[in-house]
C-alpha cells in the first residue's frame, strides 16, 4: 500500500463529499482503505448533511439539489460544547482537537482525523499521548491531552512509526501542528484544507515513483 496515495485520494472524498454539504464525522483506520493502490472512503453511517442541501433536496429532488448547493457553506452541523464524550460524534482516538473541544466537524478537523487514522496504522495502533481518550473522561480534558501531545517537538509516536512511514508523518505533523520559526513551539493549524494535504502527499508519491524506476 502507498500510504500517501491512498491518503491523497481520501482526502479528495473528504473534500468532495464537502462540497455537496456532506460531512463524514467518523475517519478512521476501519472507514477508509484501498483497492489496487487507490484509496477509499466508507462507511457514512454517522455522516452528515448540512441543513442547505437538505432544503434543496426536499424542494428540488437530489440531482438539482446538489447543483444548488453552494460551496460556500462547507460546515455541516453547528458547533456546541460537550459535556460528555458521548455528547461527540465519531471515534475519540481519532477525533480533531476542535471537535473535542466541542467545535463542528469541517473538512480541516476531517483531515486531521485522517491524519491520526494515518499516524495510528503508521505505528501499529500504539499511539501514545493520547491514552486519556476514554469515555469517562471529559471531552475537555481529551482536547488537552490531544493538544499537549500534537505540540511535542517530535511525535510521541515517532519511534514505532515504521521508518518508512516517518518522513510522511512528520510532513503531516508539520502541516496541522506547524514549528514557529526559530522556536521549539509548535501552533495548532486549523484551517488546512484538501490542497494542502494532497501537496503533501504528492511529493511522497513522486519521490515513490522516482525510486521504482531507479530501481529498474
Amino acid at each position: 500500500m502507498n500510504e500517501a496515495q491512498v491518503a491523497l485520494d481520501v482526502s479528495v472524498a473528504i473534500d468532495e463529499a464537502a462540497r455537496v454539504g456532506i460531512a463524514h464525522r467518523d475517519l478512521s483506520p476501519i472507514n477508509f482503505g484501498h483497492l489496487d493502490g487507490r484509496g477509499t472512503l466508507f462507511d457514512f453511517s454517522v455522516g452528515k448533511v448540512s441543513a442547505t442541501l437538505a432544503t434543496h433536496i426536499w424542494a428540488h429532488g437530489w440531482r438539482l439539489a446538489v447543483q444548488l448547493f453552494t460551496s460556500d457553506n462547507r460546515d455541516a452541523e453547528p458547533s456546541s460544547p460537550p459535556t460528555s464524550m458521548a455528547d461527540l460524534t465519531g471515534t475519540s482516538l481519532y477525533m480533531a482537537e476542535n471537535v473535542l473541544a466541542g467545535e463542528s466537524h469541517t473538512i480541516s478537523t476531517q483531515l486531521e482525523s485522517l491524519f491520526l487514522s494515518l499516524l495510528d496504522i503508521s505505528c501499529s495502533h500504539k499511539l501514545v499521548g493520547h491514552n486519556l481518550l476514554a469515555t469517562a473522561v471529559s471531552p475537555l480534558t481529551c482536547a488537552l491531552a490531544r493538544s499537549g501531545a500534537m505540540r511535542c517537538m517530535h511525535l510521541p509516536e515517532n519511534d514505532a512509526i515504521t521508518s518508512d512511514l516517518r518522513p510522511f508523518m512528520r510532513q503531516l505533523h508539520q502541516l496541522f501542528y506547524p514549528l514557529v520559526a526559530g522556536t521549539r513551539q509548535r501552533l495548532h493549524n486549523e484551517a488546512v484544507q484538501a490542497a494542502d494535504l494532497q501537496y503533501v502527499c504528492q511529493q511522497f508519491i513522486n519521490a515513490s515513483v522516482l525510486t521504482a524506476m531507479q530501481l529498474d
